[in-house]
């Protein structure tokens, strides 16, 4: 995108689809500012993100709260939207859903997460 003020280029792998925009939007702020955005918590996000930061929804929520549970996870975001089908098959698991991505820095922070420093317009 044009215009940011900074180019970020990720190479994701097998990852496929923009489900793991918000997720690459935390890993990215958690590399460029100070402390932990996590607290020390394996932490699983999922959901599509838009210049603005809105989160959005995605497919297969029943698979990755499970691949997750099982992963032994210790928090997972999802999109506010896909909040009740991830909290009926997460077991343990803790799901919080997310509007945006100061939701989601607020949920982090909730769960011990550094995120006192982040200012987001």
């Amino acid at each position: 995108m044009e215009g940011l003020p900074i180019d970020v280029r990720v190479n994701t792998g097998r990852v496929g689809g923009n489900s793991a925009g918000l997720a690459l939007a935390l890993s990215i702020l958690d590399l460029v500012t100070p402390g932990e955005l996590t607290g020390g918590l394996r932490v699983a996000s999922t959901g599509t993100i838009d210049i603005d930061g809105n989160v959005g929804p995605i497919g297969g929520i029943i698979q990755k709260v499970v691949a997750a549970r099982e992963a032994g996870i210790d928090l997972l975001l999802v999109p506010t939207g896909e909040l009740t089908d991830a909290r009926h098959h997460a077991g343990d698991l803790a799901v919080e859903g997310v509007d945006n991505l100061a939701d989601a820095l607020a949920a982090l922070a909730r769960h011990g997460g550094y995120t006192t420093d982040l200012a987001l317009p």
